[in-house]
């Protein structure tokens, strides 16, 4: 499923241009999707993210936490290993 990626204060990651704000290198993020909430591995660009928690947080809906791997920045691809699907993550310069 299409996750859905916020701030620690639950505001939205995006891209400057579209009103939001990106993540930063070493930031704890949160990404919220659905499923069976299968503990997964996360790549930004090419490295990999420490994810720190994983589970259902309520019926149906599964929280991720993880940390934005240090030296990106600009428009990244953002893969988890649950979802066949790639999307992209906006990091600060």
């Amino acid at each position: 499923t299409l996750p859905i990626v916020t701030h620690s204060d639950y505001s939205l990651v995006g891209p400057a241009s579209s009103g939001l704000t990106p993540a930063n290198p070493g930031e704890a993020l949160i990404a919220w999707g659905t499923g069976d909430c299968t503990p997964p591995a996360i790549t930004v660009g090419t490295a990999s993210a420490a994810v720190f928690f994983s589970g259902q947080v309520a019926a149906g809906l599964c929280q991720v936490n993880f940390y934005v791997p240090n030296g990106l920045s600009g428009a990244n691809p953002f893969q988890v290993s649950t979802s066949m699907s790639s999307y992209t993550l906006w990091v600060a310069p």
